[in-house]
């Protein structure tokens, strides 16, 4: 259940009018039409927004340890194939890799819908079950499901049903709330964990049996992997805040977040999160707090409370009344969380933003690793133009831009004599046509233009006056909006660039990406040509420089605090907060609790092993953040008070 909760006022004419902006610049992807592949070699393995883990003990669990265990079955419901169990990633055209569940070791169950589209024909859709065993529910007066998964959307879908007959001859069905929420052609985290509340079906049943359901597309889709299936009961209390961002509602431009932005683009944001009831009591007067720093600096405290928390009620927006406008250059971090009497897992109650604001760097997405999109493949021969979109807010002032970075997926090949460049175009808010601006200069790759498996290589595209009218820096206006796109002619060889998903960008319009059809002599088929713009919620990392080109990335800072630590975790009457530092200066300690109050503090003088300790016998039991503040930086770590 969605369950929409603004404290911020929104004029309806404001939305509408955003709404069909975006319908104006939307190109769709055709059903048919496979633009993008989830290489799924990430560069940051993180997981940030998984669902949080269920504390209730498990009573029945299956790891599929070895293959399909032969009390489980599968069936076709139409089309070709079914599920299969897996050890190692698919070897299929659009494959996701491996799943990196828990018990990964000793396989997973896979269906794969991307190797039997060719084989299934044009009308053929790909579809199947996976069915458990009998499960004895009888004891049990609440049931949740409980697994893995690494899915990626293509209009397709996934659910389960559940039934106290083995021919589910009736059965009630149960959707995957994440997967649901996936645009097209972005994935999950690897691994994802699902939880589903299946009590109306199963609780207090002597025979359950659950079917894992996937419905392919007639054009191919991609595949959806599941491990570790349980079922537990549902705990009493379990509130989670996932999925956070920070919104910039600019009423003339398409609404956005904030990542790494120039301090002259920076408008008001306000804080956003998404808040979930996974426990089995409605959830009353939910605090929710929100805070933002700059470094070591509190720049922004708010607090709000939600009246009532159904149960089952995921996703509940909360948006903060009040915003905050940047005004300094820094490195910037914004918690958000809440937590309630009893709640039974305090590990997803806290969910943190890390935003940049920058004089050389433009970026429209957080950076974090989720696959990649092909510029031009070699076999069959098929190429695209990839960019990101820039909205200038008209609040901003003026800036020049001076060149242009792309990170390039380490299973890309120098491109020999193949010419790669990054073209610029603008177009006014308030109109649906886009203009040419100008190039970069060309560029032959090399292996140096290329991103390694460990390691993140932002390629540099200055621009090419001669080639752009003798403009040597781009002007970006304000009210305006920008497309950097990469281009090429004459390439071979397989270039893809990375790319990143949903949550990255903006969590109202669904994408921020840029994908359209290109030609492989430098021109485009579609781009720029009356209404055609932007489609699809991937987001290729391409960024913008304002100046000097930018060697230091978004998450590229040099930490003078080494390491923290809180012993015991949980405390009970007293904890010590331990840290290291590089140089011997003055460190602030302070607890916090999940609405950003302080509730201890403590200054320790010049060393470069450190310590505080608290008394915490007079603190409620439930979740609290440490920080130790140094030379102007700030590391935060969880903390458990449990009496």
């Amino acid at each position: 259940m969605k369950k929409l909760f603004l404290l911020l006022t929104i004029s309806s004419i404001g939305l509408s009018a955003n709404a069909q902006f975006a319908q104006r610049k939307a190109s769709p992807i055709a059903p048919n039409t496979k633009r993008t592949v989830n290489l799924f070699v990430p560069l940051e393995n993180e997981a940030k927004h998984t669902a949080a883990r269920t504390t209730a003990t498990a009573f029945y669990t299956q790891t599929f340890a070895g293959g399909l265990p032969g009390t489980w079955s599968t069936g076709i419901i139409s089309g070709l194939g079914t599920w299969r169990y897996a050890t190692a990633a698919a070897t299929s055209t659009y494959t996701l890799g491996a799943l990196n569940s828990t018990t990964a070791s000793n396989g997973w169950m896979l269906f794969n819908a991307d190797s039997l589209s060719t084989a299934g024909g044009p009308t053929s859709v790909p579809s199947g079950y996976l069915q458990s065993e009998s499960i004895n529910c009888s004891a049990h007066t609440t049931v949740r499901l409980n697994f893995q998964e690494l899915y990626r959307k293509f209009y397709d879908s996934c659910v389960v049903w559940v039934s106290t007959t083995p021919t589910f001859t009736s059965y009630t069905r149960y959707s995957i709330g994440v997967n649901d929420a996936l645009s097209v052609n972005t994935s999950t985290a690897n691994p994802q964990t699902v939880h589903v509340n299946i009590s109306s079906a199963a609780a207090s049943q002597a025979s359950v049996y659950i079917r894992f359901i996937y419905y392919g597309h007639a054009g191919g889709s991609y595949s959806w992997m599941i491990d570790d299936v349980n079922l537990s009961e549902l705990d009493p209390h379990d509130v989670s805040v996932s999925s956070s961002f920070l919104y910039q509602p600019e009423a003339t431009a398409y609404n956005s977040t904030i990542f790494s932005t120039p301090l002259e683009f920076v408008d008001t944001v306000y804080p956003v999160t998404f808040l979930s009831n996974l426990g089995s009591s409605v959830e009353t007067n939910v605090a929710v707090g929100a805070q933002i720093y700059n470094g070591a600096t509190s720049v922004y405290t708010q607090t709000t409370t939600y009246p009532s928390l159904p149960v089952n009620a995921l996703d509940t927006l909360i948006q903060f009344a009040a915003g905050y406008k940047p005004t300094a250059i820094g490195t910037y971090a914004a918690p958000m969380g809440t937590t309630v009497t009893g709640d039974a897992d305090l590990t997803n109650n806290v969910d943190t933003v890390k935003f940049s604001v920058t004089d050389t760097t433009w970026m429209v997405n957080q950076g974090t690793i989720k696959g990649g999109l092909y510029i031009h493949r070699a076999s069959p021969a098929l190429s695209y133009m990839q960019g990101a979109r820039f909205d200038v807010p008209s609040s901003a002032t003026a800036d020049t831009v001076s060149g242009f970075g792309v990170a390039f997926n380490s299973l890309s090949a120098a491109t020999g004599t193949g010419e790669v460049t990054v073209q610029l175009y603008s177009a006014q808010q308030s109109s649906t046509n886009w203009t040419y601006v100008g190039t970069s200069v060309i560029k032959h790759l090399t292996a140096a233009d290329i991103s390694t498996s460990t390691s993140t290589v932002w390629a540099y595209f200055p621009i090419d006056a001669a080639a752009s009218g003798g403009i040597s820096q781009f002007i970006l206006t304000p009210g305006t909006t920008y497309a950097a796109v990469v281009q090429i002619k004459n390439v071979t060889t397989d270039l893809i660039v990375l790319a990143t998903s949903a949550p990255n960008a903006t969590g109202y319009s669904g994408y921020f990406g840029q994908s359209d059809s290109s030609l492989n002599d430098g021109g485009n088929a579609t781009f720029g040509a009356s209404n055609v713009a932007t489609g699809g919620s991937t987001v290729p990392l391409v960024r913008m420089y304002f100046g000097p080109r930018s060697l230091v990335g978004v998450n590229d800072v040099n930490k003078s605090l080494l390491s923290t630590q809180a012993l015991p975790n949980p405390a009970s009457t007293e904890v010590k907060i331990n840290f290291t530092q590089a140089a011997p200066v003055d460190a602030t300690v302070t607890i916090t609790n999940m609405v950003g109050q302080v509730v201890a503090s403590q200054t320790v003088s010049a060393t470069t092993n450190g310590s505080a300790t608290f008394n915490t016998a007079h603190l409620a039991s439930g979740m609290y953040l440490y920080n130790v503040i140094a030379n102007g930086e700030r590391t935060t770590g969880r903390l458990t008070i449990a009496h």
